[in-house]
């Protein structure tokens, strides 16, 4: 498993150009404001502009599926140990 951090500019639109009745989706992603804006400009609703911004998030990249099962398994694992107070990590020898 990859972990990857983006940065940059989250361009959406929405779905239904003519009277905006639709849902926002992603129209494109860029890696500075000026060409997010670019990219934005006259894409939304009857030639408005899009909505610009910022994103900062980490994805994670699989590159099997047993790897993916694993870090659900660990996911569930962490959750159940966040239940515990400190008192019970330490009985449990988990400490």
């Amino acid at each position: 498993m990859k972990k990857v951090e983006i940065k940059g500019y989250e361009i959406l639109i929405n779905s239904d150009s003519v009277e905006g009745r639709g849902h926002m989706i992603t129209y494109a992603y860029a890696s500075n404001l000026s060409t997010a804006n670019e990219i934005a400009k006259g894409k939304d609703t009857m030639g408005s502009d899009g909505t610009v911004r910022p994103i900062n998030k980490t994805i994670e990249i699989f590159d099997t599926h047993q790897e993916f099962l694993d870090s659900k398994k660990e996911d569930k694992r962490q959750a159940a140990l966040n239940k515990l107070t400190s008192e019970d990590k330490e009985i449990l020898g988990l400490k």
